[in-house]
């Protein structure tokens, strides 16, 4: 019996044995890699801004864009690659984006699918504060900048009785917010070995510790100590006469003002900008443009008091382009924008812009008053302010206007997070105003 067992296990084993040797692994089919790629370039409140690319030089380039699985866009590329705006998006919204490439009507190769959430609109439910400052009916504020909450700064010339009850000659030139009240105070600066006080017309601030004037000359200061830098005594700066800044930060900075004078700083550098007009400038604003992964700029020119024309320019270093102005008033005032969503000009008018170069847009919706002012936070959170206490703010879908200061104007303002500030004058007062939500 034993030995007829034996032979029959050792069959077993020896079939077990093979059955349980390792096969070769089976190679995965090769997938090639999309020749379509899809990106989100920027966010809106109803829009949003894709980039669209083929990989290959393969033809054709038909494409079709999904959203949640809906066909939003499609169309046909003569080259690689394209900016799409999806223009039906809806605020606060996350989307799901899958780009195809067409051939006809089927459906080739596809994107890897990709998320972005529209942004939310912002509230126009503002609670406003006013204060009159000075005692002189000659005392008036130029510019202001939030720093935080608790700390804003507005310039200008302000004039306060003295012990006898006569008007002190010597100006103050700043006026600081720390929360709670307004002080008023001077910012003396070394002026070819005088100390002098001078009436301050611009101001912008990167915090509480650096922060730059203009005072027909640049002053940087970090609140206490400050210095004027006096460039006229440069060679190809004798002429300058500036007003505004706008910087990226302190050792990359922008100033423009009268007689077209523009100035670029770069750390211990100061060079002239030949900006190709003598109009005078009068504003000036920056933003990153994720697009071009550069920081955009642009200034507006205008004598506002004649129609002396009027330039849009652009500035790239030390190079100035002019813009398109069609459609523009030649009394304008000031500009903001968000690179490839909007730009606004105002002045006589307000003009909007969705993609620059165009043709110019009057909003014919705004009260016909003249606008002084425009800053925003983003595409849904603008302010406008203008003659007779204008105050319209956007929130992404929709303008509000109301009059906070009827018997008065507002001049320059600023907006940082849910604060605004705004500077003006009311029955030969100047005031200043705080708008909290």
């Amino acid at each position: 019996m034993r030995s007829k067992l034996l032979p029959l296990l050792l069959l077993v084993f020896l079939f077990l044995g093979v059955d349980c040797k390792d096969e070769p692994p089976v190679k995965p089919p090769v997938v090639p890699p999309p020749t379509v790629e899809l990106a989100v370039a920027d966010t809106g409140v109803t829009e949003m801004w894709l980039t669209l690319k083929f990989t290959d030089a393969n033809a054709p380039r038909g494409f079709a864009v999904l959203r949640n699985n809906v066909q939003v866009l499609s169309g046909l590329l003569a080259g690689s690659d394209t900016l799409l705006i999806d223009t039906t998006a809806q605020p606060k919204q996350t989307y799901t984006y899958k780009a195809f490439r067409l051939d006809g009507a089927i459906r080739k190769d596809s994107s890897t699918a990709i998320q972005a959430t529209t942004l939310d609109t912002t509230s126009h439910n503002f609670t406003f504060e006013i204060d009159t400052l000075g005692d002189g009916a000659s005392s008036i504020l130029y510019d202001v900048a939030i720093i935080n909450d608790t700390l804003v700064y507005a310039v200008g010339e302000i004039y306060l009785k003295d012990s006898t009850g006569q008007i002190d000659p010597i100006l103050y030139n700043m006026v600081k917010w720390n929360g709670k009240k307004w002080s008023i105070e001077r910012v003396k600066v070394n002026f070819r070995n005088n100390l002098i006080t001078p009436a301050i017309e611009g101001i912008f601030a990167f915090s509480p510790t650096d922060i730059w004037l203009i005072g027909s000359l640049p002053i940087h200061g970090d609140g206490k100590n400050w210095e004027m830098f006096d460039l006229r005594s440069m060679a190809g700066l004798e002429n300058i006469s500036l007003s505004k800044a706008w910087g990226v930060n302190s050792s990359s900075m922008y100033f423009v003002g009268r007689g077209g004078s523009i100035v670029r700083h770069t750390t211990d550098t100061w060079q002239k900008v030949e900006s190709g007009t003598s109009l005078p400038i009068n504003d000036i604003w920056g933003s990153y443009n994720k697009q071009t992964g550069a920081y955009e700029v642009l200034c507006v020119a205008s004598n506002q008091a004649n129609n002396g024309g009027k330039k849009l320019l652009r500035i790239e270093g030390t190079n100035v382009t002019v813009l398109p102005d069609s459609g523009l008033s030649w009394a304008l005032s000031t500009m903001w924008f968000a690179p490839n969503k909007i730009h606004i000009v105002a002045g006589d008018g307000i003009y909007i812009s969705k993609n620059l170069p165009v043709l110019w847009q009057r909003n014919i919706s705004f009260p016909p008053y003249y606008k002084t002012s425009v800053r925003g936070n983003d595409v849904n959170d603008i302010v406008v302010v203008g003659v007779n206490g204008l105050f319209s703010h956007f929130n992404g879908i929709t303008w509000q206007h109301q009059f906070v200061l009827p018997n008065g104007g507002l001049g320059r303002c600023a907006i940082r997070g849910n604060m605004i500030s705004a500077v003006g004058e009311t029955n030969n007062r100047t005031i200043i105003l705080l708008g909290k939500r």
